[in-house]
């Protein structure tokens, strides 16, 4: 394919997407965008109880050598 044929291509392409399909696409990339980062908090929520779960007190004398 030569440049002046992808040039060709490209510039049909673009013209072929009116001004409604590039609303709904920055729509749908928002829709996602929003999901993505819900899902990012829950996530971050639960490592970050886990790992408040799992590490205990600090302060825990257990495993001190005075045993």
């Amino acid at each position: 394919m030569s440049m002046v044929v992808l040039r060709d291509i490209t510039t049909n392409a673009f013209s072929s997407v009116t001004g409604s399909d590039w609303l709904g696409y920055c729509n749908h990339v928002r829709k996602l965008e929003t999901q993505y980062w819900e899902k990012d908090k829950l996530l971050e929520n639960t490592i970050d109880e886990f790992i408040i779960a799992m590490g205990g007190a600090e302060n825990d004398t257990s495993d001190s050598k005075s045993d």
